[in-house]
């Protein structure tokens, strides 16, 4: 059967859902005609707002990446559409923005000259460069410290391209650099392709154990009516929280994003709070870690939907299962928990809940173990359709006023040229010799060098 992807409208409580990663072209269709269609779905499935990624509405002389990518936004209703831009696309990653007005560049200039036809099969070139012109490195930092806001999309994709199976990387290996250099805010695709990867969760569970704040985002990285209903418009999404006073814009879902008020869905909805907390006390919130008694709060919600049930809420602490809580007996649309917590020490808390049909495997439950294991025997039963929602961390520090990690400037200006020969492991697949029965979509840890970068960036700074 089909699944059905049906969502909350929440923003009468703040919660306000886009999909920030949507391929549609306008294939010679009336655009005026195809802005009010997408107006419609987005409207019929609940989505408030959507970044556009290329090549929707582009000239010729755009498509052949000759002219500065220019956008029009548009809203209708308590709809907006406005430019994601999945620039820069190279070897190093890709990243789709939030509050990004335009770019100001040609394509050509932020695409790696290898790439598409390595993508059809054709030999990666190692010794051409990631791009033709402007870094994507010294584009993302420029983009960011303009008031825009990258997310790492598809963080762990890969595949094995046909005829001779050779490996085509899409891995994020920029992320941890951005991350160790402090540029900005992170916020990385956690849900996308599958409704659970678990790949996406292991990648982003090392990072909040490395002491980064990084907030969770969906994608669908698909087109109005896919072929397969994961990659349908909206059928993957964020949910940002806005206060009341703060109409949605692109500036205010990108400073919601950045402060990691958001959680992700294929279907249900997540209402979790922390008790004892001034104002604000949803996900992203930062509070001392002083051993004060405080509440998480959790109200899970299925999927809309006749018989749509929570099936299990899991709760991390630094990404070990905490509380497995099975939804058992009578079948609940509606399941609620609450969970006292007196922390010491800096610690990260994320709330998973699963609908139906809930995971083919118990051992999905354990992110980081299962994926190593999925790694080791190239298993893939997390895969595919499901119905799951997760939040952004709850942060507990000891030092509040420093919730993240000290910056590691990196000192050069096309760190991407200084760092491949530390990147190239990882989007090389050369990892893939530990890792042989991994299969498209897994990578490990180890592949995206947060170490030795880490170490780089010393002996640099010295």
């Amino acid at each position: 059967m089909r699944m059905q992807y049906q969502h909350y409208d929440r923003s009468a409580q703040g919660w306000w859902s886009g999909d920030g990663h949507q391929h549609i072209s306008a294939n010679g269709a009336n655009p005026a005609a195809l802005r009010t269609e997408i107006t419609d779905v987005c409207r019929a499935r609940h989505l408030h707002w959507l970044c556009l990624c290329q090549p929707w509405c582009l000239s010729q002389a755009q498509l052949a990446l000759r002219e500065p990518l220019a956008f029009e936004p548009w809203q209708a209703d308590n709809v907006q559409v406005w430019l994601g831009g999945e620039l820069p696309k190279t070897r190093y990653g890709h990243t789709w923005w939030l509050n990004l007005p335009d770019v100001p560049l040609p394509l050509a200039q932020m695409s790696d000259p290898a790439i598409e036809a390595w993508y059809a099969g054709n030999p990666m070139h190692a010794a051409l460069p990631a791009y033709q012109g402007a870094s994507p490195w010294a584009c993302m930092v420029a983009w960011a410290r303009a008031g825009a806001l990258p997310v790492f999309a598809h963080p762990t994709s890969w595949w094995a391209s046909a005829p001779q199976h050779r490996f085509v990387s899409n891995l994020a290996t920029l992320l941890p650099l951005y991350a160790l250099a402090g540029i900005g805010p992170l916020a990385m695709v956690v849900m996308g392709y599958d409704a659970d990867q678990i790949f996406y969760q292991q990648l982003w569970f090392h990072l909040l154990n490395a002491g980064y704040r990084v907030a969770a985002m969906a994608e669908t990285d698909g087109t109005l009516q896919a072929g397969r209903a994961r990659f349908c418009l909206g059928a993957l999404r964020s949910y940002v929280w806005l206060d009341p006073a703060t109409p949605l814009s692109p500036k205010a879902v990108r400073d919601a994003v950045a402060q990691g008020r958001t959680l992700v869905s294929s279907g249900p909805f997540i209402d979790a709070t922390l008790s004892h907390v001034a104002g604000y006390n949803g996900p992203g919130v930062v509070v001392p870690a002083d051993g004060a008694r405080r509440i998480l709060r959790i109200r899970a919600h299925a999927a809309p939907g006749h018989a749509q049930r929570i099936t299990h809420i899991v709760v991390y602490r630094n990404g070990q299962v905490l509380v497995h809580q099975p939804c058992t007996g009578a079948p609940q649309p509606i399941q609620s928990m609450e969970l006292v917590l007196h922390e010491t020490e800096n610690s990260w808390y994320v709330v998973k809940v699963y609908g139906m049909p809930g995971p083919a495997s118990a051992a999905t439950f354990d992110i980081i173990a299962h994926a190593h294991d999925c790694l080791a025997t190239g298993a893939t039963d997390y895969a595919g359709d499901n119905h799951v929602a997760l939040t952004s961390p709850f942060y507990f520090r000891t030092e509040v006023t420093r919730p993240d990690p000290a910056p590691m400037p990196a000192p050069w200006p096309d760190a991407d040229r200084q760092l491949d020969a530390l990147l190239r492991p990882g989007y090389s697949g050369a990892w893939r010799a530990h890792w042989p029965n991994a299969q498209p979509g897994q990578a490990p840890w180890a592949a995206f060098a947060f170490e030795e970068l880490r170490e780089a960036l010393a002996q640099a700074a010295k």
